[in-house]
């Protein structure tokens, strides 16, 4: 209770000094004067008299609203108050008053006022003593009458206590009053001293500053409360706007700068509000013609008008960024030319340590660039033998490597990080970049160069052998034609001979023979062709140990007895994805060498089968094969041998160590192409006297196995339809009209083309099928069929053909050829294609012979 009376007399606080200090002195002097009210009531009530009561009521109340005022900050009203009814108490107190003794004990006040001005304290307070002293002395000699009558006195000693306490209160609110007064003049006249010094200070200073700010390059800018309160005339260089349109009300700072930087901004501003210091930060300004100027601004808090304020300092960057990027570019386009070169670029300090590796000198070397960083040369350049042995002996191999190749291409050997070295061209040149000089060395590996250059040489060795090879397979081709005629009379007539044969006869084991060779020799002309790229191979599932048994089997009677054979093969071996006749081919090629490197001699001839699998690793020892499974098999002997030399050509056309007529150098190399071609790869090893190994890798095929049933196919009989057969070959013109005619078919062979055209033109209707051969002197098959096509469209064509590669299908069926046959064919084979062709519906249509035009 006592802290809040307590907290109820104290001065307020307002927030300011001078305030506060004129609130604590009104509050000084209301309590006083209350003070003596309220001591004059109580004086009064005790003598009874009440008279006064209703006057000095008023008196408080007014005194009151003064302090109520004085609560509400209403410093002038509540002053007004105080001196009203100071002034009011004593006018009545001049009016019930009577006498020059009361009006000269009322005058004493005003005596007071002008004392407590002029006096100091101590004469004061002993002026304001003597004072109350005589009022009191004046009193008591009035009221004995010996001033006045005492009939007329109306002095009581009630009036002597109120003078006294009136004037002491008086005096108290003068004393205060004059000493703040005084107080206030006295410091009115001190700062009024510092006011104008610090106004000639604060004008100099204001004059640096705007000089400053005017002169400098940069925009200085004053923010607060979201309006720009000055700009220098930098300003208007910059961004374009005057200071009046800056200044004007609707101005806003955030329309000079551009959307994606304006959160930043804001964002940094709040920052400084929050009183977090903020770096130098980029944003970009719009200027009055849309034109964007990259800015560096800084921005600092500081007290503008006596309120906080941002002071902000705008650089322009544009020129800077402009000639940044262009560094940046040029650095980027140099990087990039350096990174992207083939060659190895490598850069160099004054004392010869690496500054510089760029990608191809990480690849040649192996190394990378964080680990070559700082190395010397010498690390990756080997110098020639000569030029060490011709070194200054001072320990500085690197001066020696620049003085070898600077201004100039010289070959010398690189090393890798795993010690391997390789041939390289190198140049280098000198650089001064300010004070520092800097070696660039341009590395070019030569080791594939070097390779090319030998194997120029080798193919140049080999390219009469090469010719020789072409030769050969056009040569092949040639044959083969001839021979695929031969091989068509042989199977045709041989089978003409086992129709007119009973099943049972005794030769009808050698006619069986004689098909069967017939089938191995065109087996034969096929590999020719496809060998002389005539013909393409046809790829099938196969089971590799079934071709390697029915080989070794083949062999096994032809081979001396003084050879012994082991064949370990697998009882179910994987598929691969090849041409049997092809893997046939090399088994025999394979093993009749073998038997060749150890003829006259005991031997051993070994075959065997296995799986294998490469990884990673292994595919470094076989660079010619892909990860995955491979069937290996593996032919053995303990024959004479190779040496180096002959081991590394054995693959070469032509290349052979047998006698004259004992063999063409034709049989490995072969053997190397349909290995290939299969997508394997095969290894030799030799030693002299110790005999061969000869390892064949071909892909394990994953699919599934095709069908292998064979079932014999039926011959088909004709209805007597007519078939005009052309081909040059006497012999087989007349086994394939023996052969229509035996499957119910009528012949009409000629051996020329234009004599069958003629034969046709004459009655096109006659004719319901024509085969043709294509290799025929004059006019080829195809020609043929097209001008049989031009006569009549629906007539369907068979073509015949020993080895060429024939036009596009598509091409062949709208020239009326309905299929092409390869010699030599089966009778079976011929009567079922020409049934299914003649059972089409296209052929079913009756013949129309058209209209033939009269010449006039």
């Amino acid at each position: 209770m006592f802290e809040r009376l307590l907290s109820l007399l104290a001065p307020p606080n307002f927030g300011d000094e001078e305030k506060n200090r004129v609130a604590e002195i009104l509050n000084i002097i209301a309590l006083s004067i209350l003070t003596g009210f309220i001591i004059l009531v109580l004086q009064r009530a005790i003598a009874g008299q009440y008279k006064l009561f209703i006057q000095i009521f008023s008196a408080g109340v007014m005194i009151i609203l003064s302090i109520v005022f004085l609560r509400k900050g209403q410093l002038q009203w509540a002053e007004g108050l105080l001196l009203w009814t100071l002034l009011g108490f004593i006018n009545y107190l001049l009016y019930t008053s009577n006498g020059l003794h009361n009006i000269a004990l009322l005058g004493i006040p005003i005596c007071l006022v002008f004392a407590g001005i002029a006096l100091r304290a101590a004469f004061f307070f002993a002026f304001t003593v003597l004072s109350i002293l005589s009022v009191v002395i004046i009193g008591v000699l009035e009221i004995n009458g010996m001033l006045l009558d005492r009939e007329v006195v109306r002095t009581t000693y009630f009036d002597i206590i109120d003078i006294v306490v009136i004037l002491s209160v008086t005096a108290v609110a003068v004393r205060i009053l004059a000493d703040n007064l005084l107080r206030s003049i006295n410091k009115a006249r001190m700062n009024e001293k510092d006011i104008r010094d610090q106004a000639v200070e604060l004008k100099e200073s204001e004059e640096k500053f705007r000089t400053l700010n005017e002169e400098l390059p940069n925009m200085v800018f004053i923010y607060k409360n979201g309006k720009i309160l000055y700009v220098n005339e930098r300003c208007e260089e910059l961004i374009g706007f005057t200071r009046e349109e800056i200044y004007a009300p609707g101005f806003d700072l955030l329309t000079i700068i551009t959307p994606e930087h304006r959160d930043v901004v804001m964002q940094k501003f709040f920052q400084h509000k929050i009183g977090v210091d903020v770096e130098p930060y980029e944003c970009t300004f719009i200027g009055k013609t849309n034109k964007r100027i990259e800015c560096l601004q800084t921005t600092k808090v500081i007290h503008y008008e006596g309120q906080p304020a941002i002071l902000g300092i705008v650089a322009d960057l544009t020129e800077f960024k402009r000639a940044q990027e262009a560094i940046r570019e040029s650095q980027s386009r140099l990087s990039s030319i350096i990174t992207s070169a083939m060659e190895s670029i490598i850069t160099l300090d004054e004392h010869r340590r690496i500054q510089s590796f760029n990608p191809a000198s990480e690849e040649m070397f192996r190394c990378s660039e964080a680990e070559a960083i700082g190395q010397s040369i010498d690390r990756f350049i080997a110098l020639p033998n000569s030029e060490k042995n011709n070194g200054n002996g001072n320990g500085h191999e690197p001066h020696s490597i620049v003085s070898l190749l600077e201004g100039r291409m010289r070959a010398i050997n690189g090393i890798r990080t795993n010690g391997e070295s390789f041939p390289i061209e190198a140049s280098i040149s000198k650089v001064i970049s300010g004070n520092e000089e800097l070696y660039t060395i341009i590395l070019r590996d030569i080791t594939e160069r070097l390779k090319s250059e030998e194997t120029q040489r080798t193919l140049q060795s080999q390219l009469l052998q090469s010719q020789k090879m072409e030769a050969v397979g056009s040569l092949a081709g040639g044959i083969a034609h001839d021979f695929n005629n031969i091989l068509s009379v042989i199977i045709g007539n041989a089978e003409l001979v086992k129709l007119k044969l009973p099943p049972k006869h005794r030769t009808m084991k050698h006619i069986e023979e004689v098909i069967s060779a017939s089938d191995r020799a065109q087996e034969l002309v096929q590999q020719i062709l496809a060998f002389s790229r005539k013909q393409d191979t046809q790829f099938r599932p196969v089971r590799l140990h079934y071709i390697l048994r029915e080989g070794m089997r083949l062999l096994h009677a032809s081979l001396p007895a003084t050879i012994e054979i082991k064949v370990d093969l697998p009882v179910n071996g994987p598929l691969i994805l090849g041409d049997a006749t092809q893997i046939h081919q090399v088994i025999m090629n394979l093993c009749t060498n073998a038997a060749q490197a150890m003829e006259g001699m005991d031997g051993k001839l070994i075959l065997r089968q296995k799986n294998v699998v490469f990884d990673d690793r292994s595919i470094l020892f076989h660079p010619d094969l892909k990860k995955g499974t491979y069937a290996m098999f593996t032919v053995q002997d303990t024959g004479l041998g190779m040496d180096g030399f002959t081991l590394k050509r054995i693959f070469e056309p032509f290349f052979t160590t047998k006698a004259p007529g004992k063999g063409t150098g034709l049989g490995l190399a072969i053997v190397h192409a349909i290995i290939k071609n299969h997508g394997g790869a095969i290894k030799v090893q030799s030693q002299v006297g110790k005999g061969t190994q000869v390892d064949v890798y071909l892909p394990v095929y994953e699919g599934e196995e095709e069908n292998s049933k064979s079932e014999k196919t039926k011959e088909s009989l004709g209805k007597a339809e007519r078939i005009m057969i052309v081909d040059d070959e006497e012999l087989l013109l007349k086994t394939l009209s023996e052969t229509l005619k035996g499957l119910g078919y009528q012949a009409f062979p000629y051996m020329k083309p234009a004599e069958a055209l003629r034969a046709f033109e004459e009655n096109p209707g006659r004719y319901d099928l024509i085969i043709t051969d294509q290799t025929m002197p004059h006019m080829t098959g195809i020609l043929l069929a097209g001008r049989i096509r031009q006569v009549r469209g629906d007539l369907p064509i068979v073509l015949m053909t020993g080895y060429d590669q024939l036009e596009d299908p598509k091409k062949l069926e709208a020239l009326g050829i309905r299929t092409v046959l390869l010699k030599p064919f089966k009778k079976a084979v011929l009567g079922e294609t020409i049934k299914k062709i003649l059972e089409t519906k296209e052929v079913s249509k009756p013949y129309s012979p058209p209209v033939k035009k009269v010449r006039h």
